[in-house]
């Protein structure tokens, strides 16, 4: 016994080593007490978090499949194969008649007459095309059924709250119409662009319809995201404390200004960047060609001034990526702010710096489209980096998001047993750094009126 007990104390000798050497006696692993959990009250019933969290994640991976596949199915020149639309419709063409038939539906339309045909397309090269666009609607109905028969089970079990209910049927009625909208974009380029007021007149979709498309798909993609987080993360009650608020609060400032500033209009013109097939306008960087920018012969001054903005190829292109690169100067910039917050969490951090990277990497191969237009695969990898840019961004956002107001009122009055002098001089004056100004009135009239 004495043997084993001498081997148990070495061990633990060396672990706190271990331990220390790796700078983890730096962090407190203790979490505060959870009395209330909002997730339960508006969420989902206790115990039943991580199945749920688990099934939304896995939805918004598969939509992430899907924004992919559908940025392939563009970059290809694959949607306008399908010219029908047959919501009962699965399978693909039987056999060759069947084959033939879907060819010479096709042939009706001006992307065959106009382009397909004087490439010299025969069946098979039809089939390669339409085979991808198949599997992005298959995908999309696939999707419809991953969400609905989970939703279904949970539903009938009592798992949901009322509120969950709620947002999941907003969600999915959301993700129908994202139905109609893919099919009423598709229809835009079925048409002879000769009769339409669009710049360019080789057979594509709307770049309107296709950037209403896209948006809805990020949205969609980024609520599931930030609820399966919800479920799947720990109460952000747990790791806030007096000490830390006011560094969470300010890394959530920080990453605010880039959510609801640049990001969201540089994905637009990066939209509308893919809707034009703008990559092939201009292929140096950082110059335009022997220019810095863009100047008054770049503009087509037959159209509309704004419609240079979402047509005039070169214009768009140009303009997406300066806003990105600005987007990124800034964002890089908030690094200095970010080390300055002493008390901010480990993961708050890591997550911070994971969105600086997602940032820099999706530059890099912005970059390398520009340069190299015709690579689909390279092409592609950058709608992939602005997913992968959006998730990093929601993560980091959810690491230092609110926490409910009852923590904060547990908090003060923890504080002000514990040091009366500190929640004084805390009370005596607002500090926006600490707390909002609701919070500080609600906390003022609860502590300092009774």
């Amino acid at each position: 016994m004495n043997t084993f007990a001498k081997l148990a104390t070495q061990k633990s000798h060396s672990l706190r080593q271990s331990l220390t050497k790796r700078n983890f006696s730096q962090h407190s692993f203790k979490e505060n007490p959870i009395i209330f959990n909002k997730i339960n009250e508006f969420y989902v019933i206790k115990g039943k978090e991580r199945v749920v969290g688990l099934w939304l994640l896995g939805v918004s991976a598969t939509v992430f499949s899907m924004i992919i596949l559908g940025g392939y199915t563009r970059l290809t020149r694959s949607g306008l194969s399908m010219v029908k639309w047959h919501p009962h419709r699965v399978g693909l063409p039987k056999n060759n008649e069947e084959w033939e038939a879907e060819f010479d539906e096709y042939k009706k339309f001006p992307e065959w007459y106009l382009v397909n045909q004087h490439k010299g397309m025969d069946v098979e090269g039809f089939k390669q095309i339409y085979f991808i666009e198949w599997a992005h609607r298959i995908l999309g109905r696939a999707i419809g059924g991953v969400f609905m028969g989970p939703l279904a089970y949970f539903w009938i079990r009592g798992y949901l709250q009322p509120r969950m209910k709620r947002n999941l049927l907003l969600l999915l009625g959301f993700g129908a119409f994202q139905g109609f909208a893919g099919w009423w974009m598709v229809k835009s380029g079925l048409v002879n662009k000769e009769q339409t007021k669009e710049l360019d007149k080789t057979p594509n979709v709307s770049p309107y319809r296709l950037t209403f498309h896209a948006y809805n798909a990020y949205i969609i993609y980024g609520v599931l995201f930030w609820m399966s987080l919800h479920l799947l993360r720990r109460p952000q009650e747990a790791m806030i404390t007096m000490k830390n608020m006011a560094d969470h609060n300010a890394m959530r400032k920080i990453l605010g200004r880039a959510a609801h500033g640049l990001f969201p209009i540089v994905l637009l013109t990066g939209f509308f960047t893919a809707g034009i097939q703008g990559r092939f306008a201009v292929n140096t960087f950082p110059k335009v060609g022997p220019h810095w920018f863009y100047n008054s012969n770049h503009f087509n001054w037959d159209i509309p001034f704004w419609k240079n903005f979402t047509e005039n190829k070169l214009v768009v292109q140009v303009t997406h990526r300066t806003l990105a690169v600005i987007f990124s100067l800034l964002a890089i910039k908030s690094i200095v702010e970010v080390n300055k917050l002493a008390n901010l969490s480990p993961i708050a951090r890591k997550s911070f710096y994971f969105f600086i990277s997602a940032i820099i990497l999706q530059v890099l191969i912005g970059m390398h489209v520009v340069w190299f237009p015709n690579p689909v695969p390279l092409a592609n990898s950058h709608q992939a980096g602005a997913v992968t840019l959006l998730t990093a961004l929601l993560f980091a956002m959810h690491t230092c998001r609110k926490v409910d107001p009852r923590h904060i009122k547990n908090l003060l009055g923890k504080m002000r047993v514990e040091d009366p002098q500190g929640f004084h001089n805390m009370m005596q004056k607002f500090n926006k750094h600490t707390m909002s100004k609701k919070e500080y009135e609600y906390a003022k009239k609860e502590f300092m009126q009774k």
